[in-house]
């Protein structure tokens, strides 16, 4: 009697908790809301609480739903009211059984879609219902498994029939070669064999793939979460109701935590006449926990959401109807932009298991236990549920900054929650029932056996598609999901090593070729950092493996040459390496702890240029070095430089040189002063990469370093990027009067030979072109110098986002040149500078404050009455700005990169610069546009000025309409 009511007190609680994720989840905003810190669905909240997290609540409180109606606390199922052929009454959700509460989601589901392909829908509204139908989906599909033993067959294969004809339109942003998001290429790049081994296994490679491909059709190597999902849930209805038997050893599905729970132990009178085993029975069932009440109904009336979608009638208005006592008409709108952070990528890193009648020839065999462990008992279904309580939690462990600064959890502890995952599934059954103890306890254990393969294989494959360098929703981030495989290396030191050097092992020899740029760009990242935070634990003999595909794979294309060949493994392994130099000022660790001793990869720790230095004029040598000391000795002021440089005295001193060079064809010559100045000025880089060959080749000869061998006094506390930092700014005016004077010169050189001259506009960019070759032959020994170097050119407005663009992907008009290729990882360099250049023309564009009493000035003339009285708005106005601003730059991108692929070659095969530049374009196009929302979304001026719905709203549905 104490306990009387509570669970219908919890229920009651949880309906309320249901009720709001759901409306965070799916996007639900008022209208009547236009505050400028007000919170819209899908951005952050102060205590940093996401829409994913909403998805995640809503999800596992579906999941108590469904364990309490098998428990008969919560009432499962009415024929009269949850039949399929009963039809649905329209009004606010309540009196639901589980079954009426998942068809009430279908159902809302069913008229998102609808809402979705109206013609009356702007943009913003279509993608928001279409998004809102896919995660309605999701949500019903994974409670399906947990309600099978409690709902009829034909309710669920009806639930299943209606989410089937919603996601037959889907298209999963992770396609392979199509998604924006996508992890895996359409097809393999093609790269020239260098080794006998790849030439004579070539033909039976293809074949062999061609067989799996034929056999595995039911389990691609590469899907997302919903795809996997909706295949799992097919299979798990399909068995269970054809033998009883749950087809899987996940044991949430089958168990529950009351099962073997005892209440108190009553006395007990035995009657005469009793018999022993009737007596113990009766015992035992005095024992048993069991709900005595009446099964409890749910009750959702407070869900804005639900209410909204079931009375859509045909338009994306709804009728007149009241949720806590206010009108849904004309006052609520959804707002669900994006998918990610409850839809993830999927790849397969190990062998699929085996089916029932297939037999495994002994050469077939994984030399490690622990894999074939994995490969044979885990099944695909197995897997997906493995694969899903590990992203749970991920996220739902995360640690997190409380309001008063306090950090909630650690990535220690999420390590150790995703340990007990693997105390989820039950041991094989066959046989088990007449096992001893210790054998039924060996019997455990085997369940558990290789089941790091498949956490590790989860982790490692969210690490490969996780944004980084971009504004995300996503709560599992890059450095986030590494700090947890440290952290679970550490806690689990015998089993999860191993299966970390299997799996990479696994995507070397498979994937690699087929992996997206970004994919493998995220692969070289976590794994420098992970050899960093490990002390460079791993197998010696992979780097020896891994050498031919860089030493052979990447030489250079001809005697001589700059430009060296592509490989995609030997690309991934020096970048990884370079990663690794990038974070140490001292290379000797990466010689003498990670690699072998005496190893050709110790030539690769820093990077190379694209292009060669060229041999510069001796007079020219002579100013830069006086150039330098003047600057860097001296600390001469800015002013005397400038007049030093772009006077006639040195002009004067190098003009005979310069008339025996052909200067139209020469940018040496065209931008000598400008070169003199950009390299004086990065003179600090120079010293460090002498200083960092030096070690390098000290190292390998296991000599000590004589500080004395340098051209100069090394310090300690030199810092290439702080240098740089401070010396740009006070000598910015300088480069720029040296870019003026060359173009001056240029252009009455021309006119003195009565050639053709360019415009103004694009002999600047030359210019600002010229400087960032100038720091690519400089600074190309360390990609991240590289890129802060640019940036800060870029902050400071020497060089221009557009000149980063040309530089990037190649100096070309019409062909891809094979002297000058594209730059590595090019979409860093290019989003990068355009995300600054933006932030730069935002704040220039009038102070915030004068702009916004102009503009409220404005609001208070036009009145708002009239048709244009909403584009006329502050908030639209400075939206519009930052586009004309961005749009121009996108436009150019597209274009040089379709020039390219135009210009490259014309055969079906894929190439690195095509993968490069498709791949690339995609997740410049992404950067830009969660760049502009995020800086939006957080304007002042947006934010004070914005009209219903507040800045998230007015900011996302005025970019889904817009041609941006």
């Amino acid at each position: 009697t104490s306990y009387k009511g509570f669970a219908k007190r919890c229920i009651t609680m949880s309906c309320r908790r249901l009720s709001g994720d759901l409306d965070k989840t799916c996007g639900v905003t008022s209208l009547l809301d236009s505050a400028p810190n007000s919170s819209s669905a899908g951005d952050e909240t102060f205590s940093g609480d996401t829409f994913a997290d909403a998805f995640i609540r809503t999800k596992l409180l579906l999941r108590y739903f469904a364990l309490l109606a098998r428990a008969g606390i919560l009432s499962a199922f009415n024929e009269s009211t949850d039949s399929p052929d009963v039809q649905m009454k329209n009004g606010t959700p309540s009196d639901l059984t589980l079954a009426g509460l998942l068809r009430l989601l279908t159902t809302a589901a069913l008229k998102a879609n609808e809402a979705s392909s109206l013609e009356n829908s702007s943009k913003a509204a279509s993608n928001s219902f279409k998004n809102t139908a896919t995660i309605l989906c999701a949500l019903v599909l994974s409670t399906i498994p947990y309600t099978m033993q409690s709902l009829p067959q034909s309710f669920l294969d009806y639930l299943l029939g209606e989410i089937g004809s919603i996601l037959a339109s889907y298209q999963s942003s992770f396609q392979p070669g199509v998604g924006p998001t996508a992890i895996l290429l359409e097809k393999e790049i093609h790269e020239e064999s260098f080794m006998k081994v790849e030439e004579h296994g070539s033909d039976d490679d293809e074949e062999d793939e061609e067989e799996d491909d034929d056999d595995n059709d039911s389990s691609p190597a590469c899907a997302d979460t919903l795809q996997d999902l909706l295949r799992t849930v097919r299979k798990l209805i399909e068995s269970f109701y054809q033998s009883s038997n749950m087809p899987t050893r996940f044991a949430l599905l089958s168990d529950s935590p009351w099962l073997n729970l005892k209440g108190k132990e009553q006395e007990y009178a035995p009657m005469e006449g009793d018999e022993e085993d009737a007596m113990l029975r009766q015992r035992q069932e005095a024992l048993r926990l069991e709900y005595s009440g009446e099964a409890i109904v749910i009750s959702l009336e407070n869900c804005v959401v639900l209410s909204y979608l079931l009375n859509l009638e045909g338009s994306s208005s709804v009728n007149d109807i009241m949720v806590n006592g206010a009108s849904l008409s004309n006052t609520v709108a959804l707002q669900t932009p994006s998918l990610e952070g409850t839809i993830f990528g999927r790849i397969s890193i190990f062998d699929p298991p085996p089916e029932e009648d297939e037999d495994i020839d002994e050469e077939d065999q994984p030399e490690n236990p622990q894999v074939g462990a994995y490969v044979k008992t885990f099944s695909l279904l197995d897997r997906y549920f493995l694969s899903e309580s590990v992203r749970d939690c991920l996220i739902c462990h995360k640690s997190s900054i409380s309001s008063s600064g306090l950090e909630k959890g650690s990535c220690k502890d999420v390590a150790e929650q995703l340990w007990g995952v693997c105390h989820l599934f039950q041991p094989m059954k066959y046989g088990s029932e007449n096992m001893e103890d210790d054998d039924q306890s060996n019997l455990a254990s085997a369940a558990t056996k290789g089941v790091e393969y498949g956490i590790v294989e989860t982790i490692l494959s969210l690490i490969i598609q996780a944004p980084r360098n971009i504004d995300s929703t996503s709560p599992l981030r890059h450095i986030y999901l590494s700090r947890v495989l440290i952290e679970l290396t550490k806690f689990q030191p015998s089993l999860v090593p191993q299966s970390l050097v299997v799996a990479v092992a696994a995507l070397f020899n498979d994937f690699l070729p087929s992996m997206s740029p970004l994919a493998k760009e995220n692969m070289s990242q976590w794994l420098s950092f992970h050899l960093t935070n490990t002390n460079y634990q791993w197998p010696q003999a992979y780097w020896n493996v891994w050498a031919p595909y860089v030493v052979q794979g990447m030489s250079p294309t001809s005697e001589g040459s700059q430009i060296l060949k592509r490989n995609c493994r030997g690309e991934f392994v020096t970048s990884t390496i370079q990663y690794m130099a990038s974070n140490l000022s001292n290379p000797d660790l990466i010689v003498k702890e990670c690699l072998p001793a005496q190893n050709e990869l110790c030539n690769y720790i820093t990077g190379s240029s694209r292009i060669s230095e060229g041999t510069r004029l001796s007079s020219i040598e002579v100013i830069e070095q006086h150039l330098t000391d003047r600057i860097w000795v001296e600390n001469e002021d800015p002013e005397s430089i400038r007049k030093y440089i772009i006077g006639d005295e040195v002009s004067e001193s190098v003009q005979n040189d310069i008339d025996n060079v052909d200067g139209s064809a020469n940018d040496d010559v065209t931008w000598w002063r400008t070169g003199v100045i950009v390299r004086s000025l990065l003179r600090s880089a120079s010293r460090d990469r002498q200083r960092i060959d030096q070690l390098i080749r000290e190292s390998q000869s296991g000599i000590d370093l004589d500080p004395t061998s340098l051209e100069y006094d090394f310090d300690p506390k030199e810092d290439v990027l702080t240098d740089i930092g401070d010396i740009l700014p006070r000598y910015k005016t300088v480069i720029l009067a040296t870019v003026a004077q060359d173009i001056k010169v240029h252009e009455e050189t021309l006119d003195l030979h009565g050639e053709t001259k360019k415009s103004e506009s694009d002999m600047i960019l030359s210019g600002e072109m010229y400087i960032l070759y100038q720091c690519e032959i400089l600074l190309s020994y360390s990609s991240v110098i590289l890129k802060s170097c640019i940036d800060s050119f870029v902050d400071q407005e020497i060089v221009s986002p557009k000149a980063v663009i040309s530089w990037s992907i190649g100096n070309h008009e019409d062909k891809l040149e094979s002297s000058n290729p594209i730059v590595s990882g090019w979409w860093n360099y290019a989003s990068s500078a355009v995300r600054l250049g933006l932030d730069k023309f935002m704040s220039h564009y009038g102070s915030n404050v004068e702009m916004l009493a102009t503009d409220v000035g404005m609001i208070i003339d036009t009145g708002g009455d009239d048709d244009g009285a909403k584009s006329a708005t502050p908030s639209t106005r400075r939206m519009q700005k930052a586009i004309d601003c961005i749009k121009p730059l996108m436009r150019y991108t597209s274009s040089r990169v379709r020039k390219v692929l135009e210009a490259g070659d014309e055969s079906a095969k894929l190439s690195h610069e095509g993968a490069d530049l498709k791949e690339g374009l995609k997740h410049f196009t992404r950067s830009l546009s969660s760049h502009v929302k995020a800086k939006l979304k957080q304007d002042p001026i947006v934010q004070a000025t914005t009209e219903l719905g507040g800045a998230g709203l007015e900011v996302e549905t005025f970019l889904a309409n817009n041609d941006f």
